[in-house]
């Protein structure tokens, strides 16, 4: 989606190129067609999402990071890596591990607590 050179909306999600033509505040019409695309604003008037006319059960909206794909995929690899280090690494220590002081013995099985939860 960007502005023309016309002061039209052009938008390519759909089956090809469409130009659109304000007819109202943020609701626009395709130029040689009949379809109609509406923004809507938030409290702070901010465009936050479109509808699509045809589709009043759909609007595209943006989300927040925290929802978004990439997001939901990194948190728990990062998460999973985290595990792994540890459990390796105590695996790797763990003759070290009986002759560690009380105070170092709890970090370790407190981490590993962690990791596993």
């Amino acid at each position: 989606m960007a502005p023309s050179g016309e002061n039209t909306l052009l938008i390519s999600a759909f089956d090809g190129p469409r130009q659109f033509v304000e007819i109202g505040e943020n609701l626009f019409r395709q130029v040689d067609g009949k379809l109609k695309i509406a923004f809507g604003k938030n409290a702070d008037g901010e465009i936050y999402n479109m509808f699509i006319e045809g589709l009043p059960f759909m609007d595209a909206s943006r989300i927040p990071a925290f929802e978004s794909g990439f997001f939901k995929t990194l948190l728990p690899a990062f998460s999973f890596i985290m595990f792994i280090t540890v459990w390796v690494g105590w695996a790797y220590r763990r003759k070290e591990f009986k002759t560690m002081a009380t105070d170092e013995r709890r970090a370790v099985q407190l981490s590993m607590a962690v990791s596993g939860a």
